[in-house]
C-alpha cells in the first residue's frame, strides 16, 4: 500500500501545480480553483492518511469514510453541472445577441 500512497501523491502534486499554472494564467477562476485546490488537497490527506475518511465521517455521523467521499464528490459533480449549465445559458444569450446584431447589419447594407 506505501507504494500507491506515493504514486497518488506524486500524480495528485502533479495535478495542483498545474492547478496553480492554470490561476496564473487566467485559464480557471478563482472560485473554481479554490474548489478544486481543496478537493486534490483533500484527495491527497485520505491518500496518505486513509483512516482520516473514517474519522471524518464518524465525526460527521455518516457510516464509512467510502460514503464520505462518495457524498463529497456527488456535490462537487452537481456543483459542476450547475456551474456550466449557467455558462452555457450565458453563451447562448451571447449568441443571440451577436446573431441578432449581424442580422441587423446584414438588413441595414441591403
Amino acid at each position: 500500500m506505501f507504494l500507491l500512497q506515493i504514486f497518488l501523491a506524486i500524480i495528485i502534486g502533479l495535478i495542483i501545480v498545474r492547478l496553480f499554472l492554470k490561476l496564473k494564467k487566467n485559464e480557471i477562476g478563482l472560485l473554481n480553483f479554490s474548489i478544486w485546490l481543496i478537493f486534490w488537497l483533500g484527495a491527497l490527506s485520505v491518500s496518505l492518511f486513509p483512516d482520516l475518511s473514517s474519522i471524518l465521517a464518524r465525526f460527521l455521523g455518516i457510516g464509512r469514510g467510502a460514503d464520505l467521499i462518495i457524498y463529497f464528490s456527488l456535490i462537487l459533480i452537481f456543483y459542476f453541472i450547475f456551474s456550466f449549465e449557467v455558462r452555457a445559458r450565458e453563451i447562448d444569450q451571447k449568441i443571440d445577441q451577436v446573431v441578432r446584431h449581424l442580422a441587423l447589419t446584414e438588413k441595414e447594407k441591403k
